[in-house]
């Protein structure tokens, strides 16, 4: 389980940048398009464009991961996002959160931690 913990703190970042940038882009797109600036620019097109960036930056955060640990690794231990992902859509959005949900976020984050560990015997 140390292994878990350890390769999780190199993924978090990725993950935090991708909640960020896919809130910003879901929000954008829940806005009133032309009702409201920020800075002289509709704000809509604010938050898609900073969803847009992150996601961006998330991509070279990404390949420096990808450099220290196995893809087969990595990518799996980005399954924490969900429930993130799920949090965040409930409070923000209002976007239910059901029995399915919870049961199926379970398995992915549970197949992410059986493979970090299992790797970790290889």
């Amino acid at each position: 389980m140390k292994n878990f913990w350890l390769y999780f703190k190199i993924v978090l970042p990725s993950i935090v940048i991708l909640l960020i940038g896919q809130t910003s882009s879901k929000y954008g797109m829940s806005i009133q398009q032309g009702k409201t600036q920020l800075l002289g620019i509709p704000l809509f097109l604010f938050f898609l464009a900073l969803g847009y960036c992150c996601l961006f930056v998330r991509g070279i955060v990404w390949i420096n991961i990808l450099k220290k640990i196995d893809l087969s690794i990595a990518y799996p231990l980005t399954s924490i996002s969900i429930i993130f992902v799920m949090l965040i859509s409930h409070f923000l959005f209002q976007e239910p959160i059901t029995q399915n949900k919870i049961l199926g976020s379970f398995l992915i984050i549970s197949g992410g931690i059986i493979i970090t560990l299992q790797k970790k015997n290889d």
